[in-house]
């Protein structure tokens, strides 16, 4: 007996509620906290880049979470495509 296993892929798995939960888990602490405050809840982003930080802080320490500095948040959300750019006196996001 033979079986054609030319386009077999073992590491295709089928997406069941137990991938997607993995996946949940091993988010960074900044894409944890951006999809509970933002994604689900569907708000914008709406304030200066210490504001976030701040929510940010208070996100890690209510969740038990390792934080990161301000600077390097502020460079990961810039490879999510949320750049901070000068208005008036402050740093905010677009």
């Amino acid at each position: 007996m033979e079986i054609d296993t030319d386009n077999y892929n073992s590491q295709n798995f089928p997406m069941t509620q137990s991938k997607l939960d993995s996946f949940s888990k091993r988010l960074d602490s900044h894409e944890s906290f951006l999809k509970q405050n933002y994604v689900l809840a569907r708000a914008e982003i709406k304030c200066t880049v210490g504001e976030l930080y701040i929510e940010y802080e208070s996100y890690c320490k209510g969740h038990e979470i390792k934080k990161m500095t301000k600077i390097d948040l502020n460079k990961k959300l810039g490879e999510l495509g949320i750049v901070s750019y000068k208005s008036n006196s402050c740093n905010k996001l677009k």
